[in-house]
């Protein structure tokens, strides 16, 4: 939860582009995507494969002819619904790219008149200058040991369902095993 009002104050605090490192893609998509529903906005995810989707519904078909980032940066900078998008696969387009960045750029400079967020997801992202001022960056934080116990019982579950057997441990080890998967 802390997360979510975490993210929810760099939103609030006018940052046109978030920038998050980490190789829990789906983790950030979906931290996103709750944030986006419980503030009312429209959230849109993009990768390289898929082009640009509303993130909200499952089953929302992708705009195939956003693939490219120049299309996705064009429809994101041509469109005056506010909204958050969270894009998976830019980090590479960004590199010796300055049609790319301008593009980023001129998001960000309109941010006030059109209230988009750009979230820009990779395990490894270098900020280029022209940009970096309109960038703030987030990282999620490591689950505590009530949300590691709440996943490994989950698994636990997931084992029964798949193999129809059941996980047994006492409390002791269960309190070990938690212990044991802090930092990961």
């Amino acid at each position: 939860m802390s997360d979510l009002n975490d993210l929810k104050m760099l939103l609030e605090s006018r940052y046109p582009i978030v920038v998050i490192e980490t190789w829990e893609e789906l983790r950030a998509l979906d931290l996103i995507r709750r944030l986006g529903m419980r503030e009312g906005r429209p959230v849109f995810a993009w990768n390289v494969v898929d082009g640009l989707r509303r993130l909200e519904f499952e089953d929302a078909p992708s705009q195939k002819h956003t693939v490219e980032p120049d299309a996705l940066l064009g429809q994101i900078r041509g469109t005056n619904e506010p909204g958050i998008y969270a894009l998976c696969d830019l980090h590479p387009f960004l590199k010796d790219e300055p049609r790319h960045t301008r593009l980023l750029k001129e998001i960000a400079l309109h941010h006030e008149r059109l209230h988009h967020t750009l979230v820009l997801i990779s395990h490894q992202f270098s900020i280029p200058p022209e940009i970096r001022r309109y960038c703030t960056r987030f990282s999620l934080s490591m689950p505590d040991e009530k949300q590691l116990e709440h996943i490994v019982q989950d698994e636990a579950r997931r084992f029964k369902q798949e193999k129809g057997e059941r996980v047994r441990a006492d409390r002791a080890s269960l309190d070990r095993l938690v212990r044991n998967l802090r930092g990961f």
